[in-house]
Formats: structure tokens, sequence, C-alpha cells
């Protein structure tokens, strides 16, 4: 069983609950669990998410995120490999599906360090609701870049759902989106144990060149942890079909 305790719902706004939707290109955040985790969390094989630091679509996207494969090898159960590509590949998520939940196997961030967590970490449960708090523990293994063990230690992830609020992409279309702030501690629940992560979410319905998904992102992918975190923004979305590392140009590479 996964260690994961949604809190009560503290505002079920009702347009939010209703999914209303806005005209003139703009977009709902809805909270509709109707679609399956894949597809409302944006993890369908191939399909291409490319960002830019810019408030304007650029030639050239400043980072791409796709999922490359099912991996069948590494975990008990097939992961889905998330690559974030930024030239190369800065740093690769492998997710799985659980029930309505998403759950991180392991994050690599390639020539640095590795986090495996087992069991694996709850990061989301659909739906995600407005205004409320997920939490997850867990234990994690975290090993440098040639593999040896770091330290062994207990996380607890805290997920912070803010309110819906408009959020003009550079894709071209205003979303009504909820922002996700991921605070990963050591089990005292106060020392910071990962990176600070924010996201901006808008829950999939399956149309893979939607413009939902995690439409913005807030990270920093440096090897260098002391790095200030870069704000990513939604600018295209692609569908790469069944191999996405042989198609041409690559997510996150310039056309």
């Amino acid at each position: 069983m996964r260690a994961l305790q949604t809190l009560a719902v503290a505002l079920c706004i009702p347009c939010l609950l209703a999914g209303c939707g806005g005209g003139d290109g703009k977009a709902d955040a809805g909270v509709d669990a109707g679609a399956p985790p894949e597809e409302y969390f944006g993890l369908q094989k191939g399909r291409c998410f490319e960002y830019t630091t810019a408030d304007i679509a650029q030639n050239a996207p400043d980072l791409g995120v796709v999922v490359e494969d099912l991996d069948t090898k590494q975990f008990a159960v097939p992961t889905y490999k998330t690559a974030y590509v930024i030239g190369g590949v800065v740093m690769y998520d492998y997710l799985a599906v659980d029930g309505d939940a998403v759950v991180l196997y392991k994050r690599e961030f390639p020539g640095g360090k590795s986090y495996i967590y087992d069991p694996p970490l709850t990061r989301l449960t659909k739906p995600v609701f407005a205004n409320t708090t997920q939490n997850a523990s867990t234990q994690v293994t975290i090993r440098d870049g040639t593999g040896a063990v770091l330290v062994k230690e207990t996380h607890k992830l805290r997920v912070d759902v803010f309110g819906a609020a408009d959020v003009a992409l550079p894709i071209g279309k205003t979303v009504s989106a909820t922002k996700l702030a991921f605070q990963e501690t050591l089990e005292d629940g106060t020392t910071a144990a990962a990176r600070s992560e924010f996201r901006t979410f808008l829950p999939g319905t399956g149309d893979r060149l939607g413009a939902d998904g995690f439409v913005k992102i807030d990270f920093n992918f440096s090897l260098n942890e002391a790095n200030a975190n870069v704000v990513y923004k939604l600018q295209k979305v692609r569908d790469l079909g069944d191999s996405p590392t042989t198609a041409t140009p690559r997510c996150g590479s310039a056309p």
C-alpha cells in the first residue's frame, strides 16, 4: 500500500468541479478525472512538450519533456522513462501508475546524482483539487555519478495545490491552471532533501496535441544544485509517435 494521504478539500469551487470552460482560446483548469492517469498527467509515450523561458514562442525551445520509452528492466513494474532535454538529456524520471496515482521510482541527473525510491514515491493522485495538500513518504537511496551509495534516508513529500489562476502561455493560449509546490524533506518534515520544484498543471484529456499537462515548470536542471531555478513555459506540443528518440527534430531541439 503506497504511503499517501490526501487531505480534505479546503475549497471546492463550483466552476472547477463542473469543469467550466472559457471562450476566446481560454481553457479551464477543471478537475475532470475521467481520463486515465497516463492521459490526465500527460504520460503518453511520444508526446513531446516543448518550453521556452521567454513570454512568446521561440524557434528553438529551451526545454523538451517526453516519455521516451516504457522501461521494463529496472523495476518490478514497467516505468515511463521521461526525459528532460536541454541540448542533451539533463534529467530522467522513471514513473509508473498505481491506481489513480503517479509514482516515482527513480530520478536521475546523468553525470550527477540519482535518487531511487523504495517503495516508489507518490508524486500526485488524481483528481488534483485546488487548495488542497497531498502527502507521501518513502525510503530513498542516493547515489553519486559513479553509482556509489551516498546515503539512505527517509524522505517526505508535501505537494501544495494552489487555487486556479489564468496563465498566458507562449503556445498562444490562456489557461486556468493550478500551481503545485513540491517540497521534499527529510523525515523531520523541515530539512530540505531535494531541489525546490514548482509546476503549473492543467489536467489532460487524451488530446495528444492539447495544451495541457504541466504547462509551466519551475526547476533547476543543472548539475550544480546551488543554481537558481528557471521558469519554463509551454510553447508547443508535438506527437512523435512510437519512436520519440529517433524523431526529427528531437523533442527539445530546434527545427
